[in-house]
């Protein structure tokens, strides 16, 4: 039977939930599919928010199917439930693994992780042509603090999840994983190149403006990271130009824009962030270690955040 009700709305949803399970609702079969995407959609959310009031509406509807099952009533509000929570299983496992790998590794994922998740894109794009993607990943591609190689990872996977086919084929699911690995040693890798090169930048020997010295800080840069055992061969050139342009960035955001934000100019930031292209998480950096280094009020990062 249709059920009305707006999507985000949690407080119509968990007032549905309970008209539908706990309350005498014994006409109630099924959901219609608008209802359903958009209670997908405010799972979601309670899940990402930890909204109690929502998880408890769950548990009672859950305790009344139970009771009504014992006595040998109202079957379908059980298989209606079962079918529910099904999917808000799903959503809460595709959450969590894609959340980890935005924000953290892909050391979680295997094989069959993935055919299952492979699995469920499958089924979720079958209620909604592009369901899966709104679900869980447009909001995430937009979150500001999702790094650059964050949001590599997660198209990465979505594209070749996608891509996989219908068969499930573990060859083709094995490169995904492999693709996600190479993305996440490159990652380490120019991490470490941001390092080298900050530090090599300060030694008032050579000035790494001209070729010649640019030459000679890729050089040092990819001795040390062959030292260190995270290059073989030699160091990219693009790898190379885009850390010495984040590097450039950041001198220009310590020596000239901090300066102004800690005046009180806090728009300037947001302005910066925006037109640099960094990620605002390394944005964060610069600004404890500028305060760490120059013995600041360790409280000062997050007032220029305005968290504090």
């Amino acid at each position: 039977m249709p059920h009305a009700l707006a999507s985000g709305d949690s407080e119509a949803a968990c007032s549905l939930l309970e008209r539908l399970f706990i309350e005498d609702s014994a006409n109630a079969d099924s959901l219609d599919h608008n209802t359903l995407v958009h209670l997908l959609f405010i799972r979601k959310r309670a899940f990402e928010q930890q909204e109690r009031r929502f998880d408890q509406v769950l548990l009672d509807a859950g305790r009344a199917c139970d009771e009504r099952a014992r006595d040998g009533v109202a079957a379908h509000l059980t298989q209606l439930f079962n079918f529910l929570i099904g999917f808000f299983g799903k959503v809460e496992t595709a959450l969590g693994h894609i959340s980890r790998l935005a924000f953290m590794d892909s050391e979680h994922l295997s094989v069959a992780l993935l055919l299952e998740l492979k699995k469920d894109q499958t089924i979720f794009d079958t209620i909604e042509a592009g369901l899966f993607r709104r679900l869980f990943v447009d909001d995430l591609l937009e979150n500001p603090l999702l790094g650059s190689y964050g949001r590599r990872r997660i198209k990465s996977l979505v594209q070749g999840i996608e891509s996989a086919g219908p068969a499930q084929d573990a060859a083709a699911i094995e490169k995904i994983i492999i693709r996600l690995h190479l993305l996440e040693k490159e990652e380490r890798l120019f991490m470490w190149l941001l390092d080298i090169i900050r530090t090599r930048m300060t030694e008032p020997q050579m000035s790494y403006l001209t070729p010649e010295g640019r030459e000679v800080l890729t050089r040092l840069a990819t001795l040390e990271l062959r030292h260190r055992r995270l290059l073989e061969g030699e160091l990219p050139a693009a790898l190379f130009l885009r850390a010495m342009d984040t590097i450039k960035k950041e001198a220009i955001y310590r020596n000239a824009v901090l300066p102004r934000i800690m005046q009180g100019d806090r728009g300037i930031r947001a302005e910066f962030v925006r037109e640099a292209g960094l990620d605002l998480f390394y944005i964060e950096d610069i600004e404890e270690r500028f305060c760490r280094e120059q013995g600041l009020d360790r409280g000062l990062p997050a007032r220029l955040r305005g968290e504090a």
